[in-house]
């Protein structure tokens, strides 16, 4: 399963994706900052594992307040 979002009025997109990991126990956890965005691993040792990357190079700013202009 792959679902992708396409980048919206702040330039934000995200893609989420399903696996089952060769290696469970040497994958990173949780959420991870970058310069470009976070990529998050739900990682599941008994099943398929939850990836997710958001990409927020298209922002105005890092961090994004208020109304839309």
């Amino acid at each position: 399963m792959l679902v992708a979002a396409e980048p919206g009025h702040h330039g934000v997109s995200a893609l989420l994706g399903l696996a089952r990991p060769t290696d469970p126990d040497g994958m990173p956890y949780g959420w991870h900052r970058t310069p470009r965005g976070w990529p998050v691993a739900g990682v599941n040792p008994y099943g398929h594992s939850r990836f997710i990357t958001i990409d927020v190079r298209g922002c105005r700013s890092p961090r994004t307040t208020g109304r839309p202009t």
